[in-house]
């Protein structure tokens, strides 16, 4: 399941953003999308374990703005997309230091994000496709080569340990 978080204090902005995936993606792919009125409600799930695949932000927000919940955001997420919807063209220079995906003017985003989010989901189907079945006979749990962080051989055994950051598995 692709996971989608819309983040914007104008509800009408974040309802043509929802409209524009629902009509794009949603019959097609799998997905669950959240709707966020401010950057601080998306960063406090964040901080609770909420994961998203692919952010949309708004820059202009009131109290934690989009380009410091991209700063929070990349350290915590790093693979997570992050694409900045603004009506501002004066931070795009910023959204590139952040390492975002894509930065939509407002005034764009009719022509722009149909085709930004079928390239979005298509790498992120690719690496879902990418995974391996690690364990026994017994017990068998596919674990995605973009989750893995490190494998090593346990000292003294035949066995390897895949580590990632939801826990260790050994085959």
């Amino acid at each position: 399941m692709i996971k989608i978080a819309i983040v914007d204090d104008e509800e009408q902005t974040r309802e043509q953003i929802l409209r524009t995936l629902k009509e794009n993606i949603q019959e097609q792919y799998e997905v669950e999308i959240k709707l966020y009125a401010s950057g601080e409600s998306f960063f406090e799930e964040i901080q609770k374990g909420e994961t998203a695949d692919i952010l949309f932000t708004d820059i202009q927000m009131q109290q934690l703005d989009g380009v410091e919940l991209g700063k929070l955001v990349r350290r915590l997420c790093p693979d997570m997309y992050i694409v900045f919807i603004t009506s501002y063209e004066e931070y795009a220079a910023e959204s590139y230091r952040i390492e975002a995906y894509q930065y939509i003017l407002k005034k764009d985003i009719e022509e722009r994000l149909s085709p930004l989010i079928e390239r979005v989901v298509h790498e992120i189907k690719k690496d879902y496709e990418e995974y391996r079945w690690v364990g026994t006979n017994q017990r068998k749990i596919k674990i995605y080569y973009k989750d893995i962080v490190c494998i090593q051989k346990i000292k003294g055994s035949k066995y390897a340990e895949y580590i990632t950051e939801n826990g260790k598995y050994m085959e």
